[in-house]
């Protein structure tokens, strides 16, 4: 697992220069994980879509080894939640979020923890 957030901190670390990271970036360096095989590893990657103007709305979701959510928020439409289950399906084709809704509940509480951290303003919509 790998979020886009972490490659700026990865990437500078990885060509000597940790100690250039900014204290105040978002960012986590994972170059122990590519270098020496040592590190936390993330068991979950956040991503999100933001419609230009518009952060209140687009798409937000998490992926684990096991399964992707994606929940997309428009201005007049529903609420769309699409569950992938990455083993048994690993093209993500097939949308299971009505046949596991406790899968669905369980990414939700991740992908809230994601959105919480970053002061996500979609989260209050």
């Amino acid at each position: 697992m790998f979020t886009g957030l972490d490659l700026y901190a990865t990437l500078l670390d990885m060509l000597g220069l940790d100690g250039e990271i900014p204290g105040d970036v978002d960012s986590v360096s994972r170059a122990g994980i590519f270098l020496n095989n040592q590190g936390e590893r993330p068991r979950s990657q956040w991503y999100m879509h933001v419609p230009y103007g518009e952060p209140q709305y687009g798409r937000r979701g998490v992926r684990t080894h096991s399964h992707t959510l994606m929940v997309q928020k428009s201005k007049d439409k529903p609420t769309e939640m699409v569950l992938h289950d990455n083993v048994k399906d690993p093209y993500q084709l097939e949308n299971f979020a009505e046949e596991n809704p406790e899968v669905v509940k369980a990414l939700m509480v991740e992908l809230e923890t994601w959105l919480k951290k970053y002061d996500d303003p979609w989260l209050k919509m």
